[in-house]
């Protein structure tokens, strides 16, 4: 029976699967009028993704390439919860949590891309935050620097629009989807 993480289209499939599997799971033990997913739902939603990524890679590469790629899921889904967190000052602690795992920049603006696509802001700023990453010739250091600068900027969008909760699940759980596709893309290790 082939692995359902053979290959990286494969993978991205299994993931959005388990993310609805997982998802469905939450929201089953809710009451009809709460049917959203809350920071501490999403908390265990994005641990979930990690373990799932990890127990169905680890045994497929090497532990650097593994940690690679986890190092990118992990941002993905530490952006994802950014979106729900209960407040700004939690919000800016899991963006700089996300900033600090950072090592490949190509993969990292390829989220950030996403993310600014679910959030509406339109194919110029994201192809010109994607142009940055990728074609920058400038060091690392300043790209990080830019890196965090543009996650603040998605912190500052969600201090100004706060969404009724069921919005922001959505929002959240399409950051989500959108960017762990990206990570898969960007840093499929074979």
């Amino acid at each position: 029976m082939e692995s359902k993480f053979a290959d990286k289209e494969k993978a991205k499939e299994a993931v959005q699967g388990f993310i609805t599997w997982k998802i469905k799971e939450i929201l089953s033990t809710k009451d009809s009028s709460s049917q959203y997913l809350t920071f501490n739902d999403f908390y265990e939603l994005t641990g979930a993704v990690k373990n799932f990524w990890e127990e169905n890679r680890k045994n497929r590469l090497s532990q650097d390439n593994l940690q690679k790629e986890m190092t990118s899921i992990s941002f993905a889904c530490n952006v994802a919860l950014a979106v729900v967190a209960p407040s700004n000052q939690e919000r800016i602690k899991i963006l700089k949590q996300a900033i600090a795992g950072i090592s490949g920049l190509g993969g990292v603006a390829a989220i950030i891309s996403a993310v600014a696509l679910v959030l509406g802001w339109g194919a110029g700023v994201t192809a010109t935050i994607t142009a940055f990453f990728v074609g920058a010739s400038v060091g690392e250091p300043l790209c990080l620097v830019l890196a965090g600068l543009t996650l603040v900027g998605i912190a500052a969008y969600f201090m100004v629009n706060s969404d009724n909760p069921t919005e922001q699940s959505r929002k959240a759980e399409e950051v989500l989807r959108e960017s762990l596709k990206k990570a898969i893309d960007e840093n499929w290790q074979g």
